[in-house]
């Protein structure tokens, strides 16, 4: 295989002039295929074979190409049994493992090096195809488990036993990969291998006994770093993070070998097109055939791949579709950039426009500041999923980290610290300039910083949320390095991801009206229940832990003290505000040590510990947003609530809530839909195509089985419940507004009322970025949302897209959605809009791509539902506002009252329509 892909690129590279170059004092050659002597820069490749690692550290990593004289623009190096290519403008890497380089890759190569364009170079690093090809791939082998599992009988139980299983294996795989498990990078293979030749004969009778033991010892055996013993040889213990099917009894579950491996198998999933596979794909040949190396299988595409495997069934009932990298991307640039941004620009007076800018103004203070400010940024999805746009988020985050990391070295700066506790629990100051392993660096920020007081996300789904950790635990493990002994041990705690639902529940407290208030009767008991019970207790080798990391983090107050006393809180006939703040003070101080604790044996008893109170205090808040909005308790529990105030303290006590909201929300009505529901019970409801009397049929039948019929009942009532809230409770105002004397709302969306939550949540100077569907700009019944938005804050761009080259798979190709984002404080005068876009890839050239529309203009010529009109280019704005300058038609004195109802129909209307082209033009 090497010498093919060989081939192919000496093929295609010596068709190119060459140039030699000097790089950190080495030769390299230089095959040219761009020359521009206006600019005086002539790009190439770099093609080479490289002896030494810390060649390949420097050019993949450490090195950028000047932006003038003889450049690379890509390095094709061959190091070991890999391929490397870097995009030195792009910053884009992919490393490729000679004997999995497959023929699709082969050609996206060939067709870069023949025609080197900007297209093809993004086509090269594209992850589109593998992401496509292994989940076709990864869903025949869940399909082949399921047909031979064992010891489950209902199907809905088997199938997440299942999910569950193949989530951890695949995680298992990503830590084996580094090493983990016996110094083998083929551990569980290596191990399948000795099962089958006897080696493993210590009472396992096939391969799913030996995961499960495996399985205990790493998952349980937290009192070392490591196991080992004569079965499973020496392993990293990781935690419980991961095992995610502790409610089954794998005693009487069974799955056969031949679901694991099969000798052969790996070539062909190599060589063979994923759709022409057999449907009997062995998980462990899965594993084996793909590249678990950087810009292939790595926690992106793992996070991309768990999205897709929401069965279709789920995502159609929760109206929620994986979000292509292009686009959280681009979101997450553009509002957490900008927001810092903006902190800088008005604490020192400068007007910067990029964090380049910033940091190359090489000014400590302002530096100091930006890290400073980096590392007290709250960012939320509150329709996290799978965490794919709290990625983006991450990656955001930690380029500005290394940036600041980068410049700080340079201007001799000696410290940036962070407070973290060893694994004994001791607090101590951690200077990151004194951490000189890139990967260690990076790890440090992502666990200590960025996981842990940056990023927070909220789902209903239960099942989205064990994604979203499964794949954060992998954005840690990434930067795993056994051999020089830097991993987290317990990282298994504190992501900031919950579940509950988003829109219902208390954001604030009405903080405002409680000043005015002194006393606020937020629980009300009966007398009999006024006792002390001591719900909350602390557990012994917590209590000293507590009071001597209160003391090194400088917490005021005796924390074990005030954790003991929210006993009394509990038992109180009335909690008033004043009690409430003080669990909230307290709740927030366990969460900084908490934090700083996080790779310590306290972690998760700090954890339980926070975890139990809220749990206490949560029923407590349910039973008063019960009463405040008449909803049965037994109602509201099925929908679901989620107290931001509560959950998250250090965000709504003394702040106003999140810097940054970034989110795909879901686009369905809150209506109850027979097809979606009765698909659970009968799959040829989900057939496109299927008619509305044969499913009338289908559903009736079903109908007739009383279990199936109070369940339906039960959904109706959940989401009348629901949808009553949403419209009378006086928390969502703009879901509908006034056009000619008539109040329009249309149906209650979900993403309607994302967008309004969003801007509670965000504070008044944070920064909303979201994906909607097309009505955000058009609906008369989004008037009310465009009101406060362009209104009452500052719109930065709003880019309409079609989907026709299908970048949402699932949707209609015919289907339009907007990708918005806005400032919540200020008032839009103009912003950056583009209309009918079809391709993700143009957000690479935007805002510059885009027109400039007015505001105003835009109310001028859609004064009655301020809809946005789709201009096409800026010769149609120029002729809008010549024309807006002239009398409208609503403003005449001689037509009398005109009312325009609607478009002129090509066939009802065809007499109206001069065929013959004769008489003047209109």
């Amino acid at each position: 295989m090497r010498s093919e892909i060989r081939r192919i690129i000496e093929k295609e590279v010596k068709k190119y002039p060459v140039k030699s170059i000097k790089i950190s004092g080495k030769d390299y050659t230089l095959h040219v295929f761009s020359e521009d002597e206006d600019l005086n820069l002539f790009e190439g490749f770099l093609f080479t074979e490289i002896k030494e690692k810390g060649d390949v550290s420097f050019l993949t990593s450490r090195y950028k190409a000047p932006v003038s004289g003889y450049v690379p623009r890509l390095s094709l190096l061959f190091y070991s049994n890999q391929l490397l290519i870097k995009d030195y403008r792009q910053n884009k890497f992919i490393r490729k493992t000679l004997g999995k380089v497959n023929k699709p890759f082969r050609s996206k190569l060939k067709k870069a090096l023949s025609e080197p364009n900007e297209a093809n170079f993004r086509k090269l690093f594209e992850r589109t195809d593998i992401i496509e090809e292994f989940y076709i791939l990864y869903k025949k082998a869940r399909d082949y488990l399921l047909r031979n599992i064992k010891g489950i009988s209902e199907e809905e139980r088997r199938e997440e036993f299942v999910d569950n299983f193949m989530m951890q294996m695949l995680t298992l795989w990503y830590l084996q990969e580094r090493e983990f498990f016996n110094n083998d990078k083929s551990y569980f293979i290596t191990k399948f291998k000795e099962l089958k030749q006897k080696k493993l004969s210590n009472g396992f009778n096939n391969y799913y006994e030996f995961l499960t033991y495996f399985f205990e010892k790493v998952g349980n055996y937290l009192d070392n770093q490591y196991y080992e013993d004569s079965k499973i040889g020496k392993v990293v213990v990781v935690g419980p993070a991961i095992f995610l099917n502790g409610e089954h009894d794998s005693t009487a579950i069974s799955i056969p070998d031949k679901c694991f491996y099969k000798k052969g198998m790996t070539k062909v999933l190599i060589d063979t097109r994923p759709k022409k596979v057999s449907d009997e794909v062995p998980l462990l040949n899965l594993f084996e055939s793909r590249d678990w190396t950087e810009g292939n299988i790595d926690e992106f595409v793992l996070g991309a791949i768990y999205e897709k495997l929401i069965t279709y069934i789920e995502r159609k009932k929760l109206g929620a579709y994986y979000t292509p990298e292009e686009i959280t991307s681009y979101i997450c640039k553009n509002t957490i950039e900008p927001y810092l941004i903006g902190g800088v620009n008005e604490n020192f007076g400068k007007d910067f426009e990029t964090i380049d800018q910033v940091i190359e103004e090489n000014d400590k203070e302002i530096l100091f500041y930006l890290f400073n400010q980096l590392k007290e940024i709250r960012i939320l999805d509150p329709a996290v999923g799978s965490a794919h746009f709290l990625e983006s988020a991450i990656n955001v985050l930690l380029n500005t980290y290394e940036k600041i990391r980068e410049k700080a070295k340079e201007l001799k700066i000696r410290e940036l610290n962070i407070i973290s506790a060893d694994e004994k629990g001791e607090i101590k100051t951690v200077n990151l300039l004194e951490i000189s392993d890139e990967e260690q660096f990076r790890l440090y920020v992502k666990f200590f910083i960025i996981l842990s007081k940056n990023i927070y996300g909220v789902d209903i789904n239960p099942s989205a949320l064990k994604v979203a950790k499964a794949r954060l635990f992998l954005t840690l493990a990434k930067h795993f390095n056994v051999h020089k002994n830097y991993f987290i041990r317990f990282p298994n705690v504190h992501f900031n991801l919950r579940e509950g639902n988003s829109l219902v529940g208390y954001v604030q407290l009405e903080k405002e009206k409680q000043k005015e208030q002194l006393t606020l009767d937020l629980f009300v008991r009966d007398r009999e229940a006024t006792y002390i019970v001591e719900s909350i207790k602390i557990v012994s080798e917590l209590k000293e832990y507590l009071r001597e990391s209160a003391m090194a983090l400088k917490i005021k107050g005796d924390i074990v003290k005030e954790i003991e006393d929210l006993n009394r809180i509990l038992s109180e006939e009335k909690i008033g505000w004043g009690e409430f703040k003080k669990v909230l003070m307290t709740k927030e101080k366990l969460i900084i040590i908490l934090i700083a604790s996080l790779n310590s044996q306290y972690a998760r008893p700090l954890n339980e510990l926070l975890n139990h109170i809220t749990e206490l205090f949560n029923k407590e808040l349910d039973k008063k947003f019960a009463g405040e909005y008449e909803i049965d308790l037994n109602e509201l529990r099925k929908i679901k609530t989620f107290h931001w105030i509560f959950e998250f303290p250090e965000v709504f006590l003394d702040r106003e809530g999140f810097d940054v909201v970034i989110e795909n929300p879901p686009w369905n009505t809150v209506k109850p839909v027979e097809k979606e529901f009765f698909s659970d019970y009968d799959p040829r409801l989900t057939k496109y195509g299927v008619d509305k009397i044969e499913a009338k049929k289908i559903i009736t039948n079903l109908l007739k089985d009383s279990k199936i019929k109070e369940s339906w009942e039960g959904h109706k009532r959940k989401i009348e419940t629901e949808a009553d809230y949403y419209k009378n409770s006086g928390i969502y105002n703009h879901q509908s507004d006034e056009i000619n004397g008539k109040i329009v709302g249309g149906d209650l969306n979900y993403y309607k009322l994302f967008l309004e939550r969003s801007y509670q949540l965000i504070t008044s100077k944070g920064f909303l970025g979201i994906i909607v569907p097309s009505g955000l700009h058009t609906d008369a019944g989004t008037k009310g949302l465009r009101r406060l938005f362009f209104d009452e804050g500052d719109v930065f761009c709003l880019y309409n897209f079609e989907n026709r080259k299908r970048i949402f798979d699932e949707i209609d190709i015919r289907f339009k959605f907007d990708l918005f984002i806005v400032k919540k404080s200020g008032k839009t005068s103009d912003f950056y809009g583009a209309f009918m876009l079809h391709d993700a890839e143009i957000l690479n050239k935007m805002p510059q791509e885009a027109l400039k529309l007015d505001w105003n203009l835009m109310k001028k010529l859609s004064p009655d539902s301020l809809s946005i009109i789709e201009f096409k280019s800026q010769k149609d704005i120029d002729i809008a506002n010549k024309v807006s300058h002239h009398p409208l038609l609503r403003e005449n004195t001689w037509l009398g009252k005109v009312e325009l109802y609607t478009e002129f129909h090509m066939t009802n209307d065809s007499y109206l329509f001069n065929t013959e082209g004769n008489g003047l033009i209109l």
